[in-house]
């Protein structure tokens, strides 16, 4: 029921994809749109495509996650650490990974309008443009 409500608030209209259960494991595809889930090790996870829009992963460990095409759209993020992430194609809007670590992090093709960076480490990182961050990337990619 409380998936039911955050996607109505957030206007997700559903694409046919099975939800799980907060509490599932991750894989590809999963929808854990609005699960609470800070601090989860999802190090090295496959969430291709996932549905984590609303979801709240402050000091969520992400580090070589697979996130390409997911849905992190409104999601919190605050000082997760997505150092070496696959996010290319991934939907970064209204989300908020100030304070996090997406050094290395592969951003190709992203969306992120309206996301929260302040404080965000990006160095190294490729950017959505395809350029590679410099070395005191903080707060945005230059």
């Amino acid at each position: 029921m409380r998936n039911l409500f955050l996607c109505a608030v957030l206007g997700v209209v559903s694409t046919g994809v099975a939800q799980a259960a907060c509490k599932d494991p991750p894989a590809p595809k999963v929808d854990w749109t609005g699960c609470h889930l800070g601090g989860a090790n999802l190090r090295g996870a496959d969430l291709r495509e996932a549905q984590l829009n609303g979801t709240y992963l402050q000091r969520a460990d992400l580090s070589g996650a697979t996130l390409a095409g997911a849905d992190l759209s409104f999601a919190n993020l605050y000082k997760a650490d997505l150092s070496g992430a696959d996010l290319r194609g991934a939907h970064l809007d209204f989300a908020n990974i100030g304070g996090a670590d997406l050094a290395n992090a592969k951003l190709e093709g992203a969306t992120m309008q309206k996301t929260v960076t302040v404080f965000a480490k990006f160095e190294g990182a490729v950017w959505i443009d395809g350029h590679v961050c410099t070395g005191d990337s903080a707060d945005t990619c230059p």
